[in-house]
């Protein structure tokens, strides 16, 4: 089966559904698919003929997008080649869209009015996607997987970790808050923020790495996958403090899962399975990071440990490659 994958971005460019564009590509071709991604830098509106014109040229038998990426920008071409691709067979994988501005559920929207086939990558936002478009019946939901490497946890090298994307409305504030206080009263604690920066948030990340940086924190930014997983699984605790809580469809998270870290948030994002809930902490009043870091090194969270182990393994490359080539026999029979 021939595949085109459409994205804004791709590795080596930092972005999370890039990264994960990149892995199910792989997937896609270990699992027997002939895959072409479309990966094109720039998203002028001055360059949709030519892109559809190339896009149809590929004649491939599914046509799979990932939206929304860095790469995309504000462009709404995406949205046009959706609609330009009428009569071939269309899938879009929607990765966040219930945390959308009005402006981002809108340009959404417009996929919804395209006919295209969906993907969800998790049931609140498949079900939010519903009140808005009823017509696109019962919602497809294929989890993410980590882009990240999994490996057993090692000998731990640090306390705590932050770890994704140096931008705004990522919790870095309160991880900085909160862990700066948790050293206050561990001062040997060792602290270390994984980042990558995307484009444009240079300036903010260096104010943040300054910080960081001054409060005895370890900085590790622009490593590759593989060095971001030798530090996940020598890391005891990963701390998330994402505004609306922690959630399923954060690779960030899957990562330092998957990797053996004790996952603590501060509460869960409403609608998150009970299966992910018993695999992760959520921080309150009376349970903060230091008391959490000295329970776990009481062996008091062997449980949900053991239940993270069993969260990712739902969760593998092989299954998500799977999912979908079911979802290409559907589409095309």
């Amino acid at each position: 089966m021939r595949i085109c994958l459409i994205t804004g971005s791709y590795p080596p460019q930092v972005c999370g559904v890039g990264d994960y564009t990149g892995k199910l590509a792989q997937s896609l071709q270990l699992a027997g698919s002939e895959i072409t991604v479309f990966h094109r830098k720039s998203w002028s509106f001055l360059n949709f003929y030519k892109y559809l014109r190339e896009l149809r040229m590929l004649k491939a038998d599914v046509y799979l997008m990932q939206y929304p990426t860095e790469g995309y920008g504000y462009s709404i071409v995406p949205q046009m080649l959706a609609f330009g691709l009428l009569g071939k067979h269309r899938i879009v994988t929607l990765h966040e869209y219930s945390r959308k501005s009005l402006k981002g559920k809108l340009a959404i929207y417009l996929f919804f009015l395209s006919g295209c086939d969906f993907i969800f990558t998790n049931r609140l936002d498949a079900n939010f996607a519903r009140r808005w478009a009823p017509w696109l019946g019962l919602p497809r939901i294929i989890p993410i997987g980590s882009n990240i490497p999994w490996s057993e946890a090692r000998p731990p090298s640090f306390d705590l970790v932050y770890f994704g994307l140096i931008r705004p409305l990522k919790g870095i504030e309160e991880f900085m808050r909160e862990a700066h206080k948790f050293k206050q009263r561990l001062p040997n604690a060792r602290v270390v923020m994984v980042a990558d920066v995307p484009r444009g948030y240079e300036s903010y990340a260096e104010e943040v790495f300054g910080q960081a940086r001054n409060a005895g924190f370890i900085v590790k930014a622009g490593m590759d996958m593989e060095n971001v997983g030798n530090v996940l699984r020598r890391t005891k605790i990963g701390f998330f403090p994402f505004a609306e809580g922690l959630s399923e469809r954060r690779g960030s998270v899957l990562a330092a899962m998957g990797n053996g870290c004790l996952i603590v948030g501060n509460g869960f994002e409403p609608g998150a399975n009970q299966e992910f809930r018993c695999a992760a902490i959520a921080m309150h009043s009376e349970l903060d990071l230091l008391r959490i870091y000295e329970m776990n090194e009481e062996g008091a969270f062997q449980d949900v440990k053991e239940n993270s182990r069993v969260y990712c393994r739902s969760r593998s490359w092989d299954s998500i490659a799977l999912a979908h080539c079911q979802a290409f026999r559907e589409m095309i029979a």
